[in-house]
């Protein structure tokens, strides 16, 4: 199983092997723990700038987790390689093995303003389910999400499914069209249906 999570100082999940955080500012860690009992079986230190990871989900019979979250640097030491950043803060989400900590897959999405995951679920499938905000632009591998709020406090909802063995973005959506629209939680049922829960500030929201 996974667990994530912020410190700073000296963090000692794996007996004998501590990872630091120098910096007077919290940054963010995953980890991986025996099923049995809790040991810890590997940690890893993830630097994602001002940014923080906000959620991680498994499925038992996978052999991996996911996480996602938003970043204000490049997120390479969660393996993303390239991507595309923007300013503010920018969507990243991955796949790691539950076993050793490898990242398997690991991707970045940005654009003008602030993007963020805040939730996420792996199917039976074992497909990843991320749910988050985002205001200005935003494309998650499928062209770009509309509408595009552009105001300084928007925030509306966005969904996407991703191939949960190569990251490839299956499907993505978004909710909302200004104002506030803020997942909170999510989940998939035995069909595949995804359940996702929040809360909004604007007068209405369509989901269709």
């Amino acid at each position: 199983s996974g667990v994530l999570g912020t410190f700073t100082g000296t963090l000692e999940i794996v007996t004998g092997t501590p990872i630091v955080n120098s910096a007077t500012n919290l940054v963010d860690f995953i980890a991986g723990l025996k099923d049995a009992d809790g040991t810890g079986v590997w940690s890893k230190k993830v630097n994602l700038g001002t940014g923080q990871l906000a959620a991680i989900a498994g499925q038992p019979g996978k052999d991996y987790f996911v996480v996602c979250g938003a970043a204000t640097n490049t997120a390479a030491n969660l393996g993303v390689v390239g991507g595309t950043a923007g300013g503010g803060m920018d969507v990243v989400v991955a796949a790691v093995k539950a076993s050793d900590g490898t990242i398997l897959w690991s991707k970045l999405f940005g654009g003008a303003m602030d993007q963020a995951c805040a939730a996420a679920a792996l199917d039976d499938e074992g497909n990843a389910i991320f749910a988050g905000t985002y205001a200005g632009t935003l494309d998650l591998g499928l062209g770009a999400l509309t509408p595009a709020p552009a105001g300084a406090q928007d925030a509306i909802l966005w969904v996407a499914k991703f191939n949960g063995a190569t990251g490839a973005t299956m499907s993505a959506k978004s909710f909302g069209s200004a104002s506030r629209v803020i997942p909170s939680a999510l989940s998939t049922d035995a069909q595949g249906n995804v359940l996702v829960t929040g809360n909004f500030t604007t007068t209405s929201v369509a989901f269709g």
